[in-house]
């Protein structure tokens, strides 16, 4: 019987992690997020198809404090620095600062009136991702693309990437919160 019990839950543990379950916040757009729950104030999704792009849908969701999602987890420290992990590996970024750096990581964003470049290393790949008001361009070991804009925060004929919330705003958005979930977002899947 106490065999049978363990079968079942080394059985049980797999698929929990075979089908990518895990514990985490809930994300709750909007208002009335209680206590504990993550309350989302802008951030990045894809979804459709991308010509000639094998991807899966993604995410990341951000709020003052902290940016979410199946890659990401980073929080604001006290002294306004971020601190976590990306991608599994630890990462801490200089408060104010234009540069990310971590374990595989050394990224410059750029931010201009026209728009939001991020060049570098981003978990051991050289990325380039440029959006502007006329579209989005993606230089990446798992992606590259481009996709033109639709309207203001989303690209693609079928709306396939969309800036949400507060990101939606690109380049004024908050920062690092919008380059992190656009990343986290991009390199999944």
């Amino acid at each position: 019987m106490k065999r049978m019990a363990l079968l079942m839950s080394v059985v049980l543990t797999g698929a929990l992690v075979s089908t990518g379950c895990r514990a985490g916040p809930e994300v709750v757009p909007g208002e009335g997020a209680s206590a504990g729950e993550f309350r989302s104030t802008g951030g990045v999704a894809l979804s459709g198809r991308i010509p000639l792009v094998d991807n899966a849908p993604g995410g990341a969701s951000f709020n003052h404090e902290r940016v979410v999602g199946p890659l990401v987890e980073m929080s604001a420290r006290s002294d306004g620095s971020w601190a976590g992990r990306i991608a599994g590996e630890p990462v801490a970024i200089a408060a104010g600062g234009t540069q990310l750096v971590g374990s595989g990581i050394n990224l410059r964003f750029t931010r201009r009136e026209e728009g939001l470049e991020i060049g570098g290393l981003w978990q051991n790949g050289l990325v380039r991702v440029v959006v502007d008001a006329k579209e989005i361009r993606v230089t990446s070991p798992w992606r590259s693309f481009s996709l033109p804009a639709r309207e203001q925060g989303v690209y693609g004929e079928d709306g396939q990437l969309r800036f949400l919330g507060e990101a939606g705003n690109v380049p004024a958005g908050p920062h690092p919160q919008v380059e992190l979930a656009l990343l986290a977002t991009l390199s999944a899947g």
